[in-house]
């Protein structure tokens, strides 16, 4: 959550790992919640309901009573500035005479290989798991961002 005080914004991280629910009512009260139910109201009072998707803004403009959705917001940023068309005109490509070379030098062996691994502290998840990935597919790895220990009950 965010206010410059006229303004109330909710953001949902990149991977959407905890929800955004909303609940707008016909008295134009609007709770905005990871969890389902933490303002009492009548069913038959619901005016809208949804939720945030990964990555999206939702914000309301106290001073006008407005709702801005999230592709409302995108589009009043994308207005704001010719970005488009800064990108078209400093846009610069660069040229190499080397793109004929190997990419590599010759493989290293395995000891060696091992203590730059243990100087540069890359583990083996962080190899099979990240880099393994991104170098198959071309993606980033996706994983964890939150806390992921067992629960006290649940550890020994």
């Amino acid at each position: 959550m965010l206010t410059d005080g006229r303004h109330v914004a909710c953001c949902l991280d990149r991977n959407g790992l905890r929800p955004a629910r909303y609940v707008i009512t016909k008295d134009r009260h609007i709770t905005l919640a990871s969890e389902v139910g933490v303002y009492d109201y009548k069913p038959e009072d619901v005016v809208q309901k949804g939720r945030l998707k990964p990555g999206e803004m939702l914000a309301v403009d106290t001073e006008k009573g407005e709702l801005i959705t999230p592709k409302e917001i995108d589009d009043r940023l994308k207005a704001r500035q010719p970005y488009k068309a800064w990108l078209a005109e400093h846009t610069k490509k660069l040229c190499t005479e080397r793109d004929d070379d190997p990419l590599t030098l010759a493989p290293l062996d395995k000891a060696t290989l091992q203590v730059h691994e243990k100087q540069y502290q890359l583990t083996f998840e962080e190899r099979d798991q990240v880099l393994k990935v991104l170098a198959e597919a071309g993606q980033e790895a996706i994983g964890s961002m939150g806390d992921d220990i067992p629960m006290p009950v649940l550890s020994t």
